[in-house]
């Protein structure tokens, strides 16, 4: 059995309810379960306060410490960095909007007239007149409520002539836009066919001041020309002529001092070259007299091309497939006739192509490069001067804040450079349009 002992349930051994603490009882034991009580909210407001005030301290350490500095990765290419006793001056064309600098030519007086863009929420094209010492004589913009973007700029008589493309990519119309030596407007012309697409790529002048443009129209490139006051003369499509030509881009033209000139660009082809660099000569009247075509089974492109003493001419471009360094900044010398005399590739590591060639009074050539680091964004803008025969005198890279897309001679040692420059700390909504005068002479 369970003898004298119990379970404690509440009743007493006899089944009975078990009587009620007496208020003693109650008393003693609210004081002995008070003592914890007490002592175990000490320890819980003690812990606020202490964190309260380890926060506040943190605040007040974080408020007075320097934001920390986002670090990314910075292209270090193998060529030198451009030094800065080399840079003459450099002046920057701020704002709190996109600008850049496209396009360059020679003013009265030694004089740079910039042409470019600015853009904010809608593009219009920007010129800026400097003296030969950097100093901005003025600046101007020039457009409608639609976007205007500048594909040339050439000077005539102390007067400039601006081609370019108003309206929305895919839907633009030619631009011609003529300034006096102040900025100041002297004619405007748009010239299209509504629901056609006309692109401005390239401008050249005749000596008469007949205005030559390669516009594409709807994926045709397309010899337009205009009088000196902008009036609609001409129109003439182009063609290589070669059976296996599929698309023809226009990059460049420019006129010879016998009165015929020469464009050039890239074809895409059906047979074994899949993209090659081509070179057309036409006659003063647009007639085409020769057609060259230079390349691989890659992908060339020619960029840009300067005439040599010789009556032959220097190409630059590109050579190679993008991607992976596999694209090579590439030379193609030529004679009168056009045949090739002899080519050289630059390896680079990264992707690069060449953008501009300038000839100094010497023979000596420069060559601007743009290169980008595989499988990113990251850019940068190369120089070098080069002998007659494609053989390296001078080189660097241009900073890691700077894109450069023009050149200009300025005698012998030194040229002129724009284009567009990321400032410090700032937002990628904000570029500054710089012009930079360099000495490139070993």
């Amino acid at each position: 059995g369970m003898g004298d002992r119990y379970y404690h349930t509440g009743f007493g051994p006899s089944g009975r309810e078990a009587p009620p603490p007496s208020p003693r009882a109650v008393r003693l034991m609210l004081r002995f379960c008070a003592v914890p009580l007490m002592v175990v909210a000490a320890f819980v407001l003690l812990d606020e306060v202490t964190t309260k005030q380890n926060h506040t301290l943190l605040a007040r350490r974080a408020s007075n410490r320097k934001p920390a500095v986002k670090r990314s990765y910075l292209p270090k290419p193998d060529l030198p960095l451009l030094k800065r006793s080399e840079i003459v001056w450099r002046k920057t064309v701020g704002g709190a909007q996109i600008v850049m600098g496209e396009f360059m030519a020679g003013a009265a007086g030694g004089d740079l007239l910039v042409a470019g863009k600015t853009y904010d929420g809608r593009s219009d094209i920007l010129l800026v007149r400097l003296d030969s010492r950097g100093s901005i004589l003025w600046r101007k913009t020039y457009g409608n409520e639609a976007d205007e973007r500048p594909a040339g700029v050439v000077a005539k008589d102390g007067n400039f002539i601006i081609a370019g493309t108003r309206g929305p990519r895919g839907y633009g119309d030619v631009y011609l836009l003529k300034v006096d030596e102040k900025g100041a407007v002297e004619w405007e012309k748009t010239w299209g066919a509504r629901y056609t697409n006309e692109t401005a790529e390239a401008l050249a002048l005749r000596k008469d001041g007949t205005i030559i443009l390669a516009v594409d129209i709807n994926y045709w490139p397309t010899l337009v020309s205009f009088s000196r006051t902008g009036r609609f003369l001409s129109r003439r499509k182009l063609t290589t002529g070669l059976p296996d030509q599929k698309r023809l881009s226009v990059l460049g033209l420019r006129f010879l001092p016998d009165g015929a000139f020469m464009v050039w660009g890239m074809v895409e082809r059906s047979g074994e070259g899949f993209q090659d660099a081509f070179l057309m000569k036409l006659d003063p009247e647009g007639n085409r007299e020769w057609v060259k075509t230079y390349g691989g089974e890659g992908k060339e492109g020619a960029q840009a091309v300067c005439a040599m003493p010789d009556g032959g001419l220097l190409i630059t471009g590109s050579r190679g497939f993008s991607g992976d360094g596999g694209q090579n900044l590439w030379l193609v010398r030529t004679d009168a006739a056009g045949s090739r005399m002899w080519e050289k590739t630059f390896k680079n590591p990264d992707d690069e192509k060449g953008t501009a060639l300038l000839k100094f009074p010497d023979g000596e050539i420069l060559i601007l490069g743009y290169a980008t680091l595989p499988h990113s964004s990251v850019s940068y803008a190369t120089l070098r001067r080069i002998d007659g025969w494609g053989n390296i005198l001078w080189e660097r890279w241009l900073g890691r804040r700077m894109e450069i897309y023009a050149l200009a001679v300025d005698g012998g040692r030194a040229c002129f450079l724009t284009g567009k420059e990321i400032p410090r700390n700032s937002s990628s909504r904000k570029t500054g349009l710089v012009v930079m005068k360099i000495r490139t002479n070993p």
